[in-house]
């Protein structure tokens, strides 16, 4: 019996592009004086090789974990891209990351290496006390002059490439990204690099990508949407990417003009600060052809979108467990951009009441995404093996979202379950907020809800009670939040209530909350 992803890894792929198309250009990265640097296939997999010895030296081996703490860089690629050809499993963190984040997932990961700027290494070797895994530490750029600390710009100048390399096999593990989960602390989706190539093919065929495309990416690497879309898609169509060391409002349809975009990927949330910003003559001097999306925009906000930038909007729904998105809107035919789209032609849907019986059209219901783990689904949650088997049931994926379906089949998203709120490309844990907050002296009892703001924005707001004796105001508490936890992390509204409202068994009625009923 032979498998359809039998020998699709992510180094393979860029194994075949490199000796297909060795001088075509990969990646076109934003130098630091913001002009073009392009690096072909052949330049990429050579800098690959050479980061696969540097790995080694980090002590980095075939199914060891590593961390990487950069933003969108040359080096984030080659790092990534010489862990895969190494067999290593890279775990990428944001860089802007708490030190009690990044402890948390370098511990429980157990990396063995970081990959970081000079101004997130003090975080590193901070977090480095409570990961006792973590051993080397290598800095990118200037800065990696410090004692006891690897200089990866300089190593990787003088390094020869190594080959051959360990053999890596589809099914083998090749990243973990975390995700806020409802139990408050993270959770590592392992992937294989099946998963990574399975994504590539699925984004390719939906979006009829082919080797002249260049995807303009400023969104993060370290989040799935920009390595799974955008990466893997470039990489098994061979067409390009535009990296962007990260999203400037100001910029983006220049960056698309001055770059030759054809694709792009984005967030609601940053495609209103794009229609913020005040017209520009490179709105229409752009070559994208398509602009997918996730999260709710308005029927203006569409239009408007649209006709300021002259696009064709695809709005998608997908999670980090799904891998590829699982409902998409058609690049040709009827769409709808106010809802989801229709179930993607890899997979299949349903939605479910709470007895798990499929509900009828326009009724609301937990979706539930159909797959085959650690290929069009997830392996599971590293070192987690309870919320995996509460997660993946006979090859159901339970993603705790629900949606409704119209007369015309198109979903619509209609909340988030498992207490997560999505103020941007970001999915944040209302746990872990106020597991925190709730660590403050005088805050008897919080609750966080997403609330919309004036621009439609899903935001975060914090509701506090507080001992009698407590005595803080608003900015305190914001101020505590700031302290402890990452910006995107940090409430946009605070609100100090007398009395929070429960539920009959005494739990905080959250229901009540976002209806304002307090």
């Amino acid at each position: 019996m032979y498998d359809a992803m039998m020998g699709q890894t992510i180094g393979a792929s860029l194994r075949h592009a490199a000796a297909t198309k060795p001088g075509e250009v990969f990646i076109v990265a934003e130098g630091d004086t913001n002009q073009p640097v392009e690096f072909t296939f052949e330049d990429v997999l050579t800098r690959a090789l050479k980061s696969a010895s540097l790995l080694r030296r980090l002590g980095v081996g075939k199914g060891d974990r590593y961390n990487i703490h950069l933003p969108n860089s040359m080096a984030f690629v080659d790092s990534w891209l010489g862990g895969a050809l190494l067999g290593a499993v890279t775990v990428p963190t944001n860089p802007l990351s708490t030190v009690d984040d990044l402890a948390f997932v370098i511990s429980q990961s157990g990396a063995v290496a970081s990959i970081t700027q000079p101004r997130n290494l003090s975080s590193i070797l901070e977090a480095r006390w409570m990961a006792p895994d973590l051993g080397a530490v290598a800095v990118t750029g200037a800065g990696g002059k410090a004692s006891g600390i690897f200089d990866w710009d300089e190593e990787l100048a003088a390094e020869s490439p190594i080959d051959p390399l360990p053999e890596v096999r589809s099914a083998d593990s090749a990243v973990i990204l975390y995700t806020s989960g409802s139990s408050g602390w993270p959770k590592g989706v392992l992937l294989s690099h099946a998963n990574y190539v399975f994504v590539g093919e699925a984004v390719s065929q939906w979006l009829r990508i082919r080797p002249g495309d260049r995807w303009l990416v400023s969104l993060p690497m370290s989040h799935g949407n920009s390595m799974y879309y955008a990466g893997m898609s470039a990489l098994v169509s061979g067409a390009s990417l535009a990296l962007m060391s990260d999203f400037d409002a100001t910029r983006w349809s220049e960056q698309a003009q001055i770059y030759e975009a054809t694709l792009a990927s984005l967030f609601a949330a940053q495609m209103r600060m794009i229609l913020a910003q005040p017209p520009s003559r490179s709105d229409r001097r752009h070559a994208l052809r398509a602009v997918i999306f996730a999260q709710n925009l308005t029927r203006g906000q569409l239009a408007d979108f649209e006709e300021r930038f002259n696009i064709e909007l695809l709005q998608l729904y997908g999670m980090t467990e799904t891998v590829a998105p699982s409902i998409v809107n058609p690049l040709y035919g009827w769409r709808n951009n106010l809802s989801m789209g229709h179930p993607a032609m890899w997979t299949r849907i349903r939605l479910v009441d709470e007895d798990e019986r499929d509900v009828k059209k326009g009724e609301v219901g937990q979706l539930l995404v159909h797959g085959v783990p650690g290929r069009s689904l997830m392996v599971g949650y590293y070192g987690n093996e309870e919320a995996t088997r509460k997660a993946i049931r006979d090859r159901w994926l339970y993603t705790g979202d629900f949606a409704r379906a119209d007369e015309n089949g198109f979903m619509h998203f209609v909340g988030r379950g498992n207490d997560l709120i999505k103020p941007s490309y970001d999915t944040i844990s209302a746990v872990e907020i106020e597991r925190v907050v709730q660590e403050n002296w005088a805050v008897r009892e919080c609750a966080v809800i997403g609330v919309r703001d004036a621009m439609g924005e899903e935001v975060i707001k914090l509701c506090v009670e507080l001992y009698p004796e407590g005595g803080v105001a608003e900015g305190e508490i914001v101020d505590w939040c700031r302290q402890h936890l990452a910006e995107p992390k940090v409430p946009a509204v605070v609100e100090i209530v007398d009395e929070l409202p429960r539920t009959a068994v005494g739990k905080v009625d959250k229901m009540k909350l976002r209806q304002g009923r307090y």
